[in-house]
């Protein structure tokens, strides 16, 4: 187990992040039908993360993330939905595919 120091939480130190490029990884596992998703959740909580990030000043925020477990490039597994589902709550979010190997 690894336990931080207070003064290590983000929440206590906004200026960590103050013009610094960061990657976070987020579990858009979300389930969806038909293009739709149907249990926004993990979506909704991430959003508490990211607007601390662009409140802290983060200079780009990077989300990381996958959806099912594709063999190829499966369009049911695409995170296009996901960016669909954020793009009105985060105004300023690209989308960029990417794949191993490409």
């Amino acid at each position: 187990m690894i336990i931080l120091k207070k003064s290590q939480l983000l929440s206590q130190n906004p200026e960590a992040v103050k013009d610094k490029n960061i990657l976070l990884r987020v579990d858009y596992n979300v389930e969806s039908q038909q293009g739709k998703i149907i249990d926004a959740y993990r979506i909704e909580q991430s959003l508490t993360t990211i607007n601390f990030l662009k409140k802290a000043k983060a200079k780009k925020i990077i989300l990381l993330s996958h959806l099912g477990r594709p063999r190829n490039q499966e369009k049911e597994y695409s995170l296009k939905k996901i960016y669909r589902y954020l793009k009105p709550r985060l105004k300023d979010i690209s989308f960029c595919f990417w794949r191993p190997g490409s």
